[in-house]
């Protein structure tokens, strides 16, 4: 079962639920919604030229990277980020499956 479906089955009994249940529900559906947002690339590319995490294989394995597209032009492609699993300079020879937006960065006081 998928975040989303959970989530899904889930609010069809939120309204039978107590006021302080339905607020364990509301932080758990807003967990659950930005977890595992990995985007396959056959369904959606990233704004071009946006820095993104992608799983991508390289070098005879699968690893998670920050990557640029660039959609247009000389530089067509993905672009591996210098020193982040790829080598000292930009690269285009990633395989690239599935990407997602970079996660919010961390803001002392907690995640709320």
């Amino acid at each position: 079962m998928t975040n989303k479906e959970a989530i899904a089955n889930l609010n069809h009994i939120y309204g039978m639920v107590a006021p302080d249940i339905q607020r364990s529900l509301d932080v758990a559906f807003k967990a659950m919604e930005k977890q595992n947002d990995w985007i396959p690339v056959s369904e959606r590319l990233p704004k071009d030229r946006n820095l993104v995490l992608v799983t991508a294989y390289w070098h005879e394995t699968y690893q998670v990277m920050q990557a640029s597209y660039f959609g247009e032009g000389e530089k067509n492609g993905w672009w591996c980020v210098p020193f982040n699993n790829c080598g000292k300079h930009m690269r285009n020879d990633l395989h690239v499956i599935a990407w997602q937006p970079l996660p919010e960065p961390y803001k002392k006081g907690g995640a709320e």
